[in-house]
């Protein structure tokens, strides 16, 4: 795999992180760690790049404005930046430029949030894990940030969302709402709510039970070449799924997660 790091601001040390390991063009994933804006969480970083990488998607880690650095529109505008240059040199990626997309936790799915509904360079598609998304949750760690609900409108990209029901830092309505915003704009998503799993859990290595179950039946859908517009092909499909209530093995959650953003984007 060849990694490599460059600084996209200095002043407010924003850097990229590129993890390339296919030759063969991919999607690209654009990854934003969460940290409540006071940081870009290390295990919301690296271990998802890897992660994709393994599921056929060369990647990207933003590590965008926060902290002493912190002051909205930054973050977005760092957002901006990554999108512009990974299109620049696509080809030296090996990826599509015109497929590529955000995956943000916490508060890196509030900044996927904005990708997908403020963004000049708005994503293929956008994945949301665990995200604040609202005004009164993000507001604590990220005054001025806006509430990503409000921003929904007809021009929004897909979205695929997944959230644990008993998140007690991030509330379960963070989601609801923005489901409802996207259903009311017939906007294409998926949407996953889990009976169980603690915030912030991004691919689940410190979890005692490392077992991995893997439906058979979605087994057939993990081909890179699979055209990504079969689930996402904005036709004004609307659907939630309600799936795994009461999974309470975090690993198991993180698992069918990843496999499903896998199916959706490259089915």
């Amino acid at each position: 795999m060849a990694e490599k790091t460059i600084v996209l601001n200095k002043e407010r040390k924003v850097t990229l992180t590129s993890f390339i390991c296919h030759k063969k063009e991919t999607p690209a994933i654009l990854i934003l760690p969460g940290g409540a804006y006071n940081e870009c969480s290390i295990n919301e970083g690296r271990p998802v790049a890897e992660k994709f990488n393994s599921l056929g998607f060369n990647c990207f880690v933003l590590c965008y404005s926060v902290g002493k650095h912190y002051k909205w529109p930054y973050p977005l505008e760092d957002l901006e930046s990554a999108m512009e240059h990974i299109k620049e040199n696509s080809k030296d990626y090996c990826i599509s430029k015109d497929k590529i997309i955000l995956a943000g936790f916490s508060a890196g799915g509030h900044l996927a949030g904005a990708g997908a509904t403020m963004a000049k360079n708005k994503p293929f598609a956008a994945i949301l894990c665990y995200p604040a998304l609202s005004r009164e949750t993000i507001e604590y760690s990220a005054p001025g940030a806006p509430d990503i609900t409000d921003k929904v409108d007809e021009n929004t990209c897909p979205c695929f969302i997944a959230s644990s029901r008993n998140d007690w830092i991030v509330p379960i309505e963070n989601t609801h709402r923005f489901v409802r915003a996207l259903d009311k704009y017939y906007i294409d998503y998926e949407e996953h709510i889990y009976g169980f799993s603690m915030h912030g859990f991004s691919i689940g290595n410190n979890t005692k039970n490392n077992l991995f179950v893997i439906p058979e039946k979605i087994t057939v859908h993990l081909s890179p070449s699979a055209d990504c517009n079969s689930f996402f092909g904005r036709y004004n499909i609307r659907q939630i799924i309600i799936a795994m209530n009461g999974v309470a093995d975090t690993c198991l959650f993180v698992c069918v997660v990843f496999f499903e953003f896998h199916i959706l984007f490259l089915r």
